[in-house]
């Protein structure tokens, strides 16, 4: 003998909800620990990681700017969409 449930189904795009012990990687994705040594440690690392992109963007500290490090990565055979976005994510992702 099967036993039918009598639940409404859900509508077309309508996110199903989550089972027990079940989260969405967005969920996921997004959540931090309370955790201070990883806040200073990614602190430390944006400000060691953004002059070397400020040299490559805008030429500061010393760089040779997008121009200059676009034409030396290049010539060391990396493809020029791939070397720009190289240089604009180092950059901003800091």
């Amino acid at each position: 003998m099967t036993t039918q449930v009598n639940a409404a189904p859900r509508a077309a795009g309508t996110p199903r909800a989550a089972r027990p012990g079940e989260e969405r990687w967005t969920v996921r994705l997004l959540r931090t620990d309370h955790d201070h040594a990883q806040t200073l440690l990614r602190v430390v690392l944006g400000a060691v990681m953004f002059p070397h992109g400020a040299q490559h963007l805008p030429g500061w500290f010393g760089g040779y700017g997008f121009r200059g490090t676009l034409d030396w990565m290049v010539s060391l055979g990396f493809p020029a969409p791939l070397a720009a976005l190289a240089i604009v994510v180092e950059f901003f992702a800091p």
